[in-house]
């Protein structure tokens, strides 16, 4: 499931469906998301940060967790179904750029760099797919799988690719998309109160990217692996002489093996049954056991919200 690199992409021309009217952008909305969904990528709950643990104590801690085969496991319809996939229009194919998170109707979040290659990426190029476990869904005519156009990409406006910070954009769909609860298609809850994962979380990490490193070829069934969540303090130490910018998360397994991988990037990090992260880079898809990091969503949560208000539906 994920690397530091990210295939690059090309536009092409479709035809752009009626974007909705722009508003002015009103100040954050604080709409709580109360119904805790479950999984991907957490469980247990999440508490302020305590006191810092030396490295030897968290990789104690991340020792009791048990290695996963290729770090992955396959995902059955109807679980994980916030994971979308972001896809771009390919004369060849519809091409699976990045992963997503679904958290409404209208709305998938995913990473900014997914759209930073080049000149900027026009909305009418992209569309996403929800509801699906198999990126070859579509290929196989599964009627019943959610495909909707993008009318607006907001990119974070600070985000840097070369600082590997704010690495966040926000899709607008064309049309609502069927979100139910424990339907085939749902939205997992934005972080409330500043709640943030912890050391004592646990985190689902999903997505179609690459098994491991070594390979360039997609995973067609969606996986997800349960990932610790690892503190900033030892994840600087992982990363070192890195620097790790401010508004990330990490995840890591001492054992290594499990992670994100290429064509993961975007995808939703579920912590304790809130998405705490989107996946942004790494190093060697989770070996030798280096770090995930993730954009910290709680800390973009007021600009995630305020860019959802800022649009008139139809």
């Amino acid at each position: 499931m994920m690397c530091d690199g990210l295939r690059t992409f090309a536009t092409h021309r479709g035809g752009p469906p009626r974007p909705p009217q722009r508003l002015s952008p009103p100040p954050p909305t604080l709409v709580a998301l109360l119904v805790p969904l479950l999984l991907v990528f957490l469980s247990p709950s999440c508490s302020a940060a305590g006191t810092p643990l030396t490295l030897s104590e968290g990789r104690a801690i991340l020792d009791k967790w048990r290695p996963l085969v290729h770090g992955a496991v396959a995902v059955k319809l109807g679980e994980l179904n916030y994971q979308a996939s972001v896809r771009l229009y390919s004369p060849a194919a519809n091409q699976h750029v990045c992963g997503g998170a679904v958290i409404s109707a209208w709305h998938v979040l995913t990473a900014a760099r997914c759209f930073s290659y080049g000149a900027a990426l026009a909305p009418e190029a992209v569309f996403v797919v929800a509801g699906a476990v198999r990126r070859s869904a579509l290929n196989e005519g599964d009627v019943e799988t959610a495909v909707r156009k993008v009318v607006n990409i907001a990119r974070h406006p600070e985000f840097s690719s070369r600082e590997q910070r704010h690495d966040l954009a926000l899709l607008t769909l064309s049309t609502a998309l069927p979100v139910e609860r424990l339907g085939r298609v749902g939205a997992v809850p934005l972080p409330v109160g500043g709640i943030r994962a912890d050391l004592a979380s646990t985190c689902v990490v999903s997505g179609w990217g690459n098994n491991t490193a070594q390979t360039a070829q997609d995973a067609d069934a969606l996986l997800s692996a349960e990932v610790p969540f690892v503190d900033r303090e030892m994840c600087l130490q992982m990363f070192e002489p890195r620097v790790l910018p401010k508004g990330v998360i990490c995840t890591a397994h001492q054992k290594g093996g499990v992670g994100a991988c290429v064509g993961d990037t975007g995808g939703p990090l579920v912590c304790n049954g809130f998405l705490a992260g989107t996946v942004s880079w790494g190093s060697g898809c989770g070996a030798n056991a280096r770090p995930t990091v993730y954009t910290s969503v709680v800390d973009h949560v007021e600009w995630v919200r305020a860019q959802m208000a800022s649009f008139e539906y139809y």
